[in-house]
């Protein structure tokens, strides 16, 4: 099952499953968190849960692995609001894309790469920026795992209602 309310996300796998039994809870961050996503690496060796947390100054990502009360790391470096985390997952390598509010509906969207230690803790790898975009809807991107080190990331760009789809493949470094 999953719950949430804005000083926590809770996730529970059901204890029959090949992952066990997990559970994650964020409540060491102040602020409302929201929007979770939970990817598992091909095997289900390592789990890992990414959220946005609103605060006072503005909204955040966050990416944990999905145990207990592990720590979260900020994914992005937006001062403003960053928002709608997307998540997939390859044999040794993730990638989370998200975007952030410029103005109104408009959205530049970021990604970056992450990997994992042996006990399957997060470490941040390169970020970018799409170049050039600055009108993506305000629609969660879709993201996919292609193969070996390559991803593909979709959005939605354009003035409502005549949004077009847009994409990139992607490698990790």
């Amino acid at each position: 099952s999953e719950n949430w309310d804005s000083s926590q996300i809770a996730f529970s796998r059901n204890p029959a499953s090949d992952f066990g039994n997990h559970v994650v809870h964020v409540t060491q961050l102040s602020g409302d968190a929201g929007l979770p996503v939970v990817g598992w690496v091909p095997g289900g060796d390592h789990g890992f849960v990414a959220f946005h947390l609103q605060t006072t100054s503005g909204t955040q990502i966050y990416l944990q692995k999905a145990e207990d009360q592990s720590q979260a790391l900020r994914v992005d470096g937006t001062t403003g609001h960053a928002h709608s985390p997307a998540m997939a997952l390859g044999e040794n390598a993730g990638l989370l894309v998200w975007f952030e509010i410029i103005s109104g509906l408009k959205n530049r969207v970021h990604y970056r790469f992450f990997s994992w230690d042996e006990v399957g803790n997060p470490e941040l790898g390169f970020a970018a920026e799409v170049s050039g975009v600055v009108n993506a809807a305000p629609y969660v991107p879709a993201i996919t795992h292609i193969d070996a080190d390559t991803f593909f990331m979709g959005w939605s760009q354009g003035s409502s209602p005549e949004f077009l789809a847009h994409g990139m493949f992607v490698k990790a470094p």
